[in-house]
């Protein structure tokens, strides 16, 4: 791939991401997500363009480039910032700022596939004693840890197509930095999960 080319793919993309972290502050300082009876819910869009971004970026030609010249192991050990991350979600849990059943005491299993990050990492693709479809089993497991606390959380929200009516509900996103969560985070633990996944099959196709 032609390094400049990357250089220029990778900065246009750090400037879009501090745009997006911008307009999302700056719309969430203004009360903007916090209209939860709005239909679809207004942190709905949220997800639905970070979702937009997240499978430009697997579909381009340039990122699939970047991604497969990453050391595996990195992508694979990005995955533990989710520990502090759910002891955060925890310790706003137990001051009642959002219900219980959306940390590791309730619905939410996102801590495992976190604390199995850096041993994925070791043993598949440092130290490559495990075969790589433990790998490919461990992110397929992220991703649906990941797909059932953002369901769970939607489901929470103080909206019209609220289920879990356990309080207090879950209106702490539509305020900043925690609009971060569904904007940056949870989208980054996806997109780290598929890009691993790419580099296992582009690894198994050239080996």
């Amino acid at each position: 791939m032609d390094r400049e080319k990357g250089a220029r793919f990778q900065g246009r993309l750090m400037l879009g991401l501090v745009a997006w972290l911008m307009l999302l502050a700056v719309a969430a300082l203004a009360g903007f997500f916090r209209n939860f009876e709005a239909l679809p819910p207004r942190p709905s869009f949220i997800l639905i363009t970070a979702t937009a971004v997240m499978v430009f970026l697997l579909t381009n030609k340039t990122f699939h480039q970047i991604a497969i010249n990453v050391p595996p192991q990195y992508v694979a050990n990005y995955q533990a910032f989710r520990v502090p991350l759910e002891i955060i979600l925890w310790l706003l849990a137990i001051n009642e700022a959002i219900p219980l059943h959306m940390t590791f005491e309730g619905y939410n299993f996102d801590v495992v596939p976190a604390l199995l990050a850096p041993l994925v990492a070791y043993f598949v693709f440092k130290k490559k004693s495990l075969p790589r479809w433990i790998a490919l089993a461990w992110n397929v497991f992220g991703i649906l840890t990941v797909l059932t606390i953002v369901t769970i959380a939607t489901l929470s929200i103080p909206s019209p197509i609220r289920y879990f009516m356990q309080e207090p509900a879950n209106t702490i996103i539509g305020y900043f930095p925690y609009v971060w969560l569904p904007g940056f985070l949870v989208p980054m633990a996806l997109l780290m999960h598929f890009v691993n996944i790419k580099q296992i099959l582009h690894l198994n196709k050239t080996e």
